[in-house]
């Protein structure tokens, strides 16, 4: 049986998957706009890839009391995981030939920048996203996994790498994936110049790629 995978990075801004099918990849992200003229203009150029299925967030928390910020929060990220969930199936073909496989990144609990209410927020986000990829795409023959953040660096060499060397091993294809050189959103991030922050959303997609490669391995 053919076999689907699908590598999950999920954020609160900009929320990354990548499927890997026939031998091809192809990303599907929903990320905030970024804030700089560069950094949109990355954006738009990426969103014009074949092989990316992508579109911004519009819906903003509104600026209200504490006690009324919840359920507003509650819509947004019910509203972000049905847009990814709708992205993500423009890519998966609807027949039941294929085995599905995916993984989510799991949370970073121990990264210094991270702060308990991220954590929370993080964690209601993608739990919506969970549950609508468990009742739509994972049926109970598939798999359905979630690697720690160090289990998926691990993939790329070691465990302990930050986002900048992850996108050094990605653009560099250190890996030798032949398949990864046949990939529009690849060709694009090797002619890009990064310094030491790699621009939202390539450093999530390029994480997502990670994951899927965390499936090959495990699987």
């Amino acid at each position: 049986m053919k076999e689907i995978l699908i590598g999950v990075d999920y954020s609160i801004n900009s929320p990354a998957v990548c499927v890997y099918k026939n031998g091809n990849y192809t990303w599907v992200s929903h990320p905030t706009l970024n804030k700089t003229k560069k950094d949109k203009n990355l954006q738009k150029e990426i969103g014009e890839l074949s092989d990316v299925q992508y579109e911004l967030q519009e819906y903003v928390v509104p600026d209200v009391a504490y006690e009324d910020k919840d359920i507003f929060k509650m819509q947004k990220y019910d509203i972000q995981a049905g847009k990814l969930l709708q992205l993500l199936k423009f890519v998966i073909p609807s027949s039941d030939d294929f085995l599905i496989k995916l993984a989510f990144e799991g949370y970073s609990y121990g990264s210094r920048f991270t702060k308990t209410n991220n954590i929370i927020e993080l964690a209601t986000a993608t739990t919506l996203f969970k549950k609508l990829v468990m009742n739509n795409i994972v049926g109970p023959e598939d798999i359905f996994k979630v690697y720690s953040p160090k289990t998926i660096k691990m993939q790329a060499g070691n465990g302990n790498m930050k986002k900048r060397e992850l996108f050094d091993v990605f653009v560099e294809n250190q890996l030798k994936d032949p398949d990864l050189e046949k990939s529009f959103f690849w060709e694009y991030c090797t002619g890009l110049t990064v310094g030491k922050k790699v621009p939202t959303p390539v450093d999530d997609m390029i994480d997502a790629y990670f994951v899927v490669q965390a499936l090959k391995v495990k699987t």
